[in-house]
């Protein structure tokens, strides 16, 4: 059983996570639950005091009737969109509605989650860069795996597997496959990427075919040279199908992790437009 939650800003609901999901976990042994979070951070702010003819008053942050309505009206309207998803994909999956600090809100459930499933474009802001500041913040604190997913995407016909020799490499993809064990018999690439100017790893690599083909018999290992972000940039724009999905260490000290620099990631991911998932020790 795997516990697995799925993300979104609760006044402004970005579809395809449901059929993702049910893509990823309707038929695996997964308990599926959705997040709603309202971002109250506004009203959450300290009150400053002021002096205005000499009385001095603390301003406190209220909402107005009129914001209230338009926050109620607009969660409404996200739950209606997502229930109609989940029906539509026949999909069981129980919404919550949790008002308060988006960020510290997904770090506390993160801890207590297998996996979570976000758009790259969640967002709290009117941010639109692909990954989302919100994202690129969020993802070196999350505690548990991560499944970016665009919007559309067609159902997976083969797996990237970014492999730099490090150990947040191996640790995603030894997550990938544990939490998603329907993709075992999915076409596996591993992109083996040697750095110009680092140690290779060749004894690491045979090692890694040994694990593979205990895991994952039918697969295809390519070795490519470069900068890692350059590397990763390079091979998706050369195969651009949006019915892959990169699964990648991020955020330790691998090569890989500088794939989500705004500048490579920005560009990935609008022009190939796949779902991503992103571990880190």
């Amino acid at each position: 059983m795997r516990k697995t939650v799925l993300i979104f800003n609760a006044q402004s609901y970005r579809p395809g996570a449901v059929k993702f999901a049910k893509d990823v976990a309707g038929d695996q042994q997964s308990s599926l639950s959705a997040l709603f979070i309202n971002d109250t951070t506004a009203l959450a702010l300290t009150p400053e005091q002021r002096t205005v003819g000499g009385q001095t008053y603390v301003e406190e942050i209220v909402m107005s009737a009129d914001e209230k309505k338009r926050i109620d009206a607009a969660i409404e309207a996200s739950l209606a969109a997502f229930k109609k998803e989940c029906i539509d994909y026949r999909l069981q999956c129980e919404p919550q509605v949790v008002s308060g600090n988006p960020m510290d809100i997904i770090r506390q459930r993160s801890r207590f989650t297998d996996m979570m499933i976000a758009s790259p474009l969640l967002s709290f802001n009117a941010d639109t860069h692909v990954p989302t500041t919100f994202i690129t913040d969020l993802l070196p604190d999350v505690e548990c795996p991560v499944l970016l997913c665009p919007e559309e995407y067609l159902s997976i016909s083969e797996i990237t597997l970014a492999y730099d020799g490090s150990k947040s490499a191996m640790y995603a993809i030894k997550h990938f496959f544990y939490l998603n064990p329907g993709y075992k018999g999915t076409r596996v690439r591993v992109l083996r990427i040697e750095e110009d100017g680092l140690p290779k790893h060749a004894a690491t690599d045979n090692l890694l075919r040994d694990w593979m083909a205990v895991h994952c018999p039918s697969y295809s290992f390519v070795v490519m040279s470069g900068n890692a972000s350059d590397v990763l940039l390079r091979y998706f724009l050369d195969n651009v199908d949006n019915d892959k999905l990169l699964v990648t260490g991020a955020f330790g000290r691998s090569a890989v992790s500088r794939f989500f620099r705004r500048s490579t990631a920005d560009l990935v991911l609008k022009a190939a437009d796949i779902p991503v998932f992103v571990a880190h020790t």
